[in-house]
């Protein structure tokens, strides 16, 4: 079985372990391209949403200069590239660590390239349909497939069953969580602090 056309196309329309065993082993298959993918699929993601939103939108940003439409836009798409790249190599990494302490032989750039092969164009196609009214609905669901489909992917990068895939991609998430929540209580616990110290003294 051999290849053909770009590897996110392979990686959406032929999502079994026999595609993604294929393109972990492509030669080009590493760590970069993947990134670079993430910068322009942000980039997509934002002037295509942002196109979007402003055709749901016409009465409100219609009197809106375009100097005015470009400082709400420029800070924007900048958040949503870098969040892109940056939540992508967070969340790589780990899976990566991950899957290695569990028994996985595949690389990170293995890895890396058939992941990014997946969240690339998922992201642009997701971030459209968040932004329109009624199919945004969709969004989430996109999401779920994408994330059953990374989970596939380990299968076929690190020669793993189903249920280390899973841990691999459960922990991340996990550890995500934990790092946000952790986050928010050290934002908010001192404020929080203050409210039970102003009850105590009233009670």
């Amino acid at each position: 079985m051999t290849l053909s056309g770009p590897p996110w196309i392979t990686a959406l329309s032929h999502p079994t372990s026999e595609h993604y065993n294929l393109l972990a082993h492509n030669p080009n298959a590493n760590a970069w391209r993947p990134t670079l993918w993430l910068l322009v699929s942000g980039l997509l993601a934002g002037l295509l949403g942002s196109g979007a939103q402003y055709l749901s939108h016409q009465a409100e940003l219609r009197n809106l200069s375009v100097n005015e439409l470009l400082l709400q836009l420029g800070p924007w798409l900048i958040g949503l590239m870098l969040s892109s790249l940056i939540g992508f190599i967070v969340i790589v990494t780990i899976q990566h660590l991950i899957a290695v302490r569990l028994g996985g032989k595949g690389t990170f750039g293995q890895q890396a390239y058939v992941v990014g092969a997946i969240t690339a164009p998922l992201l642009v196609l997701t971030v459209i349909l968040a932004s329109l009214p009624i199919v945004n609905v969709i969004a989430p669901l996109i999401m779920l497939f994408g994330a059953l489909m990374v989970i596939n992917a380990l299968r076929a990068v690190y020669g793993f069953g189903w249920l280390r895939a899973l841990l691999s991609s459960f922990v991340v998430w996990l550890i995500v969580l934990v790092a946000l929540l952790a986050a928010v209580f050290y934002v908010l616990g001192p404020r929080v602090g203050g409210v039970f110290s102003t009850i105590h003294i009233i009670g």
